[in-house]
């Protein structure tokens, strides 16, 4: 509820068959249980503009408009020492369609029509309707009351206007809009979201590299992929491939099993044969994931009798 009970004129205070119409509530509010067509207890908290005030249980009214209209106000709230009634513009709208104008026509319009259901008459300076609740002998008053916007802090206003500066905040509530009062002036503390979203990375070194070891064939990395089915022609299921850490160079070879032991060979003769004559092919360290076709083979064994480093490592990271 956003309306204080001491901005409030005294002569709307006190009287049962009064509603005032608050654009901040976020629900209807009566003082008079005879009216709900019904009603389930509810022990709750309500927080208004400056106060806190006890609920008892909350259900529906039928209000009945002079032009026969008749608004359903669902979930209205029960307060017994409520000064004044409050009805929600945001719940009538979205439970009745129904748009509240304070300019010509003055009153309260069918939002999908756009037709006036009900002329507002203006007095004691508030707009007013006449009205029945139908479950209630009582003759109802409907009236808008405008209420003064709670100030905020610059933190606040700084987070839900989009972290936008100081400067234009103060720009904003000093006449660039409506409707914004601060209660400080400079911000508690500087924005972490801001100093994120200010801060330049610095650009990657020129030398940089991924290379790992000072010669080809030092190091090789291994990794078998399975493919969904068998390829057409070959029968090919599996992908073998292996990577030179020094050039990045990557041999790829089809297989029909996961067992690499006559595969690796084959490559070993291939490259020994094309490369072998420039530089010496000497296999020190071999990188591969804990795949179950490299685990407890003839092939592993092989590498641990030639001295080489076998590093398994976790899926997806030997690259």
């Amino acid at each position: 509820m956003n309306v204080a009970p001491e901005r409030v004129a005294p002569e709307l205070k006190k009287v049962p068959d009064i509603w005032l119409v608050d654009s901040g509530a976020t629900h209807h509010f009566c003082s008079q249980r005879d009216w709900y067509e019904t009603y389930t207890p509810l022990q709750i908290p309500v927080q208004a503009a400056e106060t806190s005030l006890n609920a008892t249980g909350y259900g529906i009214i039928q209000l009945k408009l002079p032009k026969g209209r008749v608004v359903t106000l669902q979930d209205v709230i029960y307060i017994p020492n409520l000064e004044f009634n409050v009805i929600s513009t945001e719940r009538i709208k979205n439970d009745n369609a129904l748009g509240y104008k304070n300019h010509d026509p003055h009153g309260l319009f069918d939002i999908r029509t756009n037709e006036l259901v009900e002329a507002i008459v203006v007095k004691s300076d508030l707009p007013t309707i006449g009205g029945q609740a139908l479950t209630s002998k009582f003759g109802i008053g409907l009236h808008y009351a405008k209420v003064r916007p709670k100030g905020i802090t610059m933190d606040l206003a700084h987070c839900c206007l989009g972290h936008f500066s100081e400067a234009y905040i103060h720009q904003l509530a000093n006449g660039l809009a409506t409707g914004l009062t601060l209660t400080t002036k400079r911000l508690a503390k500087k924005c972490a979201h801001c100093m994120m979203g200010q801060a330049k990375t610095l650009p990657f070194p020129d030398n940089i590299t991924l290379t790992r070891s000072s010669k080809p064939f030092e190091t090789i990395h291994m990794d078998l992929l399975e493919a969904p089915v068998s390829a057409l022609g070959t029968g090919f299921k599996y992908l073998w491939c292996v990577t030179d850490d020094w050039s990045r160079m990557v041999w790829c070879i089809g297989l029909k099993t996961k067992h690499i032991h006559k595969a690796y060979k084959v490559w070993l003769a291939f490259v020994k044969r094309q490369f072998g004559d420039r530089i010496p092919i000497d296999i020190k360290v071999i990188r591969l994931d804990n795949g179950g076709e490299f685990e407890l083979t003839e092939l592993v064994d092989e590498w641990e009798r030639d001295g080489i480093d076998l590093q398994p490592c976790v899926a997806y990271s030997h690259h």
